[in-house]
């Protein structure tokens, strides 16, 4: 769901620019600042969809914070790698990076860093279905953040609840989280994080079966997320217009939008996602016989299960 994720944010035009920096820093050996280097490059990795550089370049940060004791920037370079894994869909290798980020972060007192993590323990805990546990450890992230004055962040734990709530088919809670969330967002000019709330009130339009409002609502998001270059959220807005398409009939245009959501799904190596959408696509394909031949399906990886989908064609919303 990416929801909760620790991403700090960079522009790309700092890409081109951190290398320089980073090889003139490494000539001098300073070691913080060659690892917060390499930090910020694998975010920006992280954020164009390259997962092997991105781990590669949190490792080789985790390596230099360690040399100095850098135990905050430790907790957070372990968040970013559960980030990381969460979106190869590696949950349990997630769940193991967050819980070292919490144990670090609980160790030096910063509540930032454990209501961080906990938000992410929630992403997990939603994605394997058990939404109990997830919004118990979201409400323990928001009690932080609302007590620590924290309220750009807090935005994002509105959005989660507002998930759980629509998991649930209470769609007006939903809405409300959601609502609470993209005023926040509004306010403090997060357009990335306005990007993920429109999706999550595209789905909600969508279960209301209100198409040309979700339509709307996926289409700004898609836009935000392509102005960043964000290949995750622009996969997932493109899986979930994939979805209006087919309710109205349109297989065509539905399998055109899913085959571009798979690619990018594939290429960056988010393998639950693209497991969903290869499922959509190979329904499509037996009920509409006229649909192009699928392609052969690449290896990529052994994911996690995930819940069953309850309704026919699988059609949840990606998140």
């Amino acid at each position: 769901m990416n929801n909760g994720k620790t991403k700090p944010r960079c522009n790309y035009k700092y890409f081109g620019i951190g290398i320089i920096l980073l090889s003139a820093f490494t000539l001098v050996s300073c070691q913080e600042e060659v690892a917060v280097n390499y930090g910020q490059l694998g975010d920006q990795y992280q954020s164009q969809g390259d997962l092997d550089k991105a781990e590669e370049m949190y490792l080789n940060a985790l390596m230099l914070y360690r040399r100095e004791n850098d135990q905050e920037r430790m907790a957070a370079t372990y968040c970013n790698l559960g980030n990381l894994y969460y979106s190869r869909g590696k949950l349990a290798i997630a769940e193991e990076r967050y819980n070292t980020a919490l144990e670090i972060n609980q160790a030096i007192g910063r509540q930032k860093g454990i209501a961080d993590v906990y938000c992410n323990l929630g992403n997990l805990a939603y994605a394997r279905g058990n939404l109990d546990e997830a919004e118990e450890k979201y409400r323990r992230s928001l009690a932080i953040m609302v007590q620590s004055g924290y309220e750009a962040s807090s935005a994002t734990i509105y959005d989660n609840l507002g998930l759980i709530y629509f998991s649930r088919n209470d769609l007006d809670k939903a809405q409300q989280m959601h609502h609470l969330a993209l005023k926040n967002h509004q306010r403090f000019n997060n357009l990335r994080e306005m990007a993920v709330t429109y999706g999550y009130l595209g789905n909600i339009d969508r279960k209301l079966n209100e198409l040309n409002s979700a339509e709307e609502y996926y289409q700004e998001s898609l836009a935000l997320h392509q102005r960043f270059g964000d290949q995750e959220g622009i996969a997932t807005q493109y899986s979930n217009l994939g979805i209006i398409y087919k309710l109205r009939g349109q297989t065509d245009k539905a399998w055109e939008y899913w085959m571009k959501a798979r690619d990018i799904f594939w290429k960056i190596g988010a393998h639950r996602q693209e497991l969903n959408v290869w499922n959509w696509l190979d329904k499509l394909k037996s009920q509409d016989p006229d649909t192009p031949e699928l392609p052969e399906k690449p290896q990529a990886g052994e994911p996690e299960p995930e819940p069953e989908p309850e309704d026919e064609f699988s059609e949840e919303p990606m998140e």
